[in-house]
């Protein structure tokens, strides 16, 4: 069978939705058995990460050209997508474009924030991701998401009965030993002028982590003669993200964004991991920071962050500073999570896992309906 995936959005940025599209695909590939073929669309260049791909003989390219992203996606895309003979059109980053329509077609819902959470869109943002979550619920043979959570938001809000939903959910990677020595985290230090000791906050600067909560609730603890390490906020600057850089707090770090080679010893490198997000659909940096060895993980209760994080992280109360302020009082106290509780919660979340399961769904697909 052919299966034809989309991969373009690997060429913009590269944070968790194009992380996610990459490794299920990898997986996929890995679990898929040896006469099914691969047609993968990437943009403009072959990424580095998709190289290794290319010694594969059951994979191919499609390139799709343009320098205006939306154009890109929503227009040269499905045109292209289309034209390509295929049992199955995967879209694992994003939604379906919304002027492809083709049998036997899976796109990616990870959350459904342009309903919950609408004060963290512009107009424009919210209405374009609503147009494209109801056109894949209905266009769809099924849809991909990666929890719980979000499955039952889609099966509220979008009207999507349980059996059109394929939870997916991310894959864990344990970095190698040698990415998280003293020797490498003073390197990393050294090249983003980080202090010795630190808290961290990873992710894309924009309204939904409220990190604005976050340097609230900081700057009222050291007023209350509260003695705090450093705070890290780590992550490509997202939109209204500028009133961030104005407290003129020498004790607030933006290093920008991460490099995939930095990353755990980042992580591991932090006193504390900090994740204040608003809203997930699933939340990839605490789960990471954990493979990297962090032990000391808060998190807001978010629905989602309870379900993959478990009795494994410290929780305040969503978007209430003063239960944050408390709970970053406790990161004071040098508690660590259970070492044990922490490895049975990462063996959870396997990329292998996830592709077997995408795989059990499109082998089904039988070459006579191709299309």
């Amino acid at each position: 069978m052919r299966i034809a995936v989309d991969l373009s959005s690997l060429s913009d940025n590269f944070s968790g939705l194009e992380r996610y599209a990459l490794e299920l695909c990898r997986a996929l590939i890995k679990e898929s058995s040896a006469d099914a073929e691969f047609v993968l669309l990437i943009k403009n260049r072959l990424p580095e990460v998709l190289k290794p791909f290319a010694r594969e003989k059951r994979v191919r390219f499609v390139r799709i050209r343009g320098k205006n992203k939306l154009l890109a996606n929503q227009l040269t895309l499905p045109l292209t997508m289309v034209r390509i003979p295929a049992d199955a059109y995967i879209f694992p980053a994003f939604p379906v474009p919304l002027l492809f329509r083709k049998k036997h077609c899976y796109g990616m819902i990870a959350d459904l924030g342009c309903y919950d959470c609408p004060a963290c869109m512009t107009l424009k943002q919210r209405l374009f991701f609503r147009a494209g979550a109801r056109h894949s619920a209905c266009v769809c043979k099924k849809l991909l998401t990666d929890s719980g959570f979000s499955a039952g938001r889609i099966e509220s809000i979008l009207r999507v009965e349980k059996e059109r939903i394929l939870r997916l959910y991310c894959g864990i990677i344990l970095p190698p030993e040698e990415s998280i020595t003293q020797e490498r985290i003073a390197e990393v230090k050294k090249k983003y002028v980080l202090p010795e000791r630190y808290w961290l906050s990873l992710c894309t600067l924009e309204p939904r982590k409220n990190l604005k909560l976050l340097l609230t609730a900081r700057h009222e603890l050291t007023e209350e003669g509260v003695s705090l390490p450093p705070l890290v906020l780590a992550g490509r600057k997202g939109w209204l993200a500028d009133d961030l850089f104005g407290s003129g707090d020498k004790d607030i770090l933006f290093p920008g964004f991460i490099g995939e080679r930095d990353l755990p010893a980042l992580y591991a490198g932090a006193e504390s991991f900090i994740f204040p997000s608003l809203y997930e659909g699933f939340g990839m940096p605490p789960l990471e920071a954990q493979a990297c060895g962090q032990r000391r993980v808060l998190a807001s209760d978010a629905p989602a962050l309870k379900e993959v994080l478990g009795d494994t992280a410290v929780y305040f109360k969503n978007n209430d500073r003063e239960s944050l302020k408390e709970a970053l009082l406790t990161l004071t106290e040098q508690k660590k999570a259970e070492e044990e509780a922490v490895r049975k919660n990462l063996a959870r979340f396997r990329w292998e896992e996830s592709g077997k399961l995408l795989w059990k769904e499109l082998k089904g697909i039988g070459q006579g309906d191709r299309k």
